[in-house]
């Protein structure tokens, strides 16, 4: 398990094995949080994840960016969750995803500072 993306649920390849280093993950439930009159918040819409990297060399973004070429693309990946699957607390699921290129980049010699890859629309691969 681990971090992975492909462009068809039988072809996903791992982060590492495409000389990327693996981000960090945030992974929520939901899409959007709405507060409901009696102060809740409610959850609404499918999940979403992003891949966080302080500093990436353009390289794995050069690598990432074959799988999105425009500002979007369907894609599928593996990724954490803060799900729990047999027993396994922040388990890895995989799903299919709109990939969301992020639009604005931080370039810093060969870096890119803080990057962002953005997944919504998050739906469970069976």
């Amino acid at each position: 398990m681990g971090y992975k993306i492909g462009t068809t649920s039988g072809n996903m390849v791992t982060l590492a094995s495409l000389g990327v280093v693996d981000p960090r993950g945030i992974y929520q439930s939901y899409s959007k949080a709405i507060e409901v009159p009696s102060g809740y918040i409610r959850g609404h819409g499918l999940p979403k994840a992003i891949w966080h990297w302080d500093y990436c060399h353009y390289n794995w973004r050069n690598t990432l960016r074959t799988y999105c070429t425009g500002a979007s693309v369907l894609v599928y990946i593996e990724t954490i969750t803060t799900e729990k699957v047999s027993n396994v607390v922040d388990a890895y699921k995989q799903f299919s995803a709109i990939m969301r290129w992020p639009e604005i980049e931080e370039i810093d010699m060969h870096y890119r500072m803080d990057f962002e890859i953005e997944f919504i629309n998050l739906v469970a691969v069976v």
